[in-house]
């Protein structure tokens, strides 16, 4: 038997309620073990244009409060060629622009050229905005920074980690967890594993039964961002 993932969660933005970090089926793979990382949370930032297919995000390579000093600079100039320049905390990225000063580089080229650049690449990655959801963003249209003008966007949200505290582990043995109303065990076992995970540590805890629905919840004491993973023999 293979051993293989069966999902991944992206990052969970925890507060002080409870939040569902996880709602899967399992389809009664067993063993299984789930995975839950405490992490610090990276800055971020996107473009608003008018048409969502030209807008970017930006998410700082490092983790934690350093990536809220950050922004991204877009610049329209007639005639201009495509460069990026760095000044302390600013990412300045002057657009490919025709004589009338209208930027011509799809979304998708922009994202690219600053992902290629060595030294962008230390710092921030860029995605599509709304990426990998199916409404975000495909990155067919051209940025819209008018001639002579700046479009700025500052990076913010970066956290560092705090202690998660109860965990919720809930079960099923019949159904899919979308739009199942229940009945959910609680699985005792796993809540007293999963529970106060320490900042930028990882907990596990493995099923030795076959179920289908799982739903992993967590509360933390202060903001914090966690990510859920599983691995099985299939």
């Amino acid at each position: 038997m293979a051993r293989t993932q069966l999902f991944r969660t992206a990052p969970v933005l925890i507060a002080a309620a409870p939040t569902v970090v996880a709602l899967k089926d399992i389809a009664g793979v067993a063993p299984f073990t789930l995975f839950v990382e405490n992490m610090d949370l990276a800055a971020s930032g996107r473009t608003k244009f008018g048409s969502k297919n030209a807008n970017l995000r930006f998410i700082a390579v490092e983790a934690g409060t350093a990536g809220n000093n950050y922004s991204v600079i877009f610049h329209a100039e007639a005639n201009q060629e495509f460069s990026v320049v760095i000044s302390v905390y600013d990412i300045t990225v002057n657009l490919a622009c025709d004589s009338s000063g209208k930027p011509y580089q799809l979304a998708t080229e922009v994202m690219d050229l600053m992902n290629e650049d060595p030294y962008v690449a230390e710092i921030i990655r860029v995605v599509l905005a709304g990426f990998p959801h199916s409404y975000g963003s495909d990155g067919g249209a051209t940025l819209e920074v008018q001639p002579g003008t700046d479009v700025t966007v500052d990076l913010e949200g970066g956290a560092a980690a705090t202690a998660t505290g109860a965990a919720t582990v809930e079960i099923s043995s019949v159904g899919a967890p979308e739009g199942f109303p229940g009945p959910w065990l609680t699985h005792a076992s796993a809540v007293t594993a999963l529970s106060t995970i320490a900042p930028n540590t990882m907990k596990s805890y493995t099923f030795t039964e076959p179920i289908r629905g799982l739903r992993l919840g967590v509360t933390a004491g202060g903001t914090t961002s966690v990510v859920a993973s599983a691995q099985g023999q299939i």
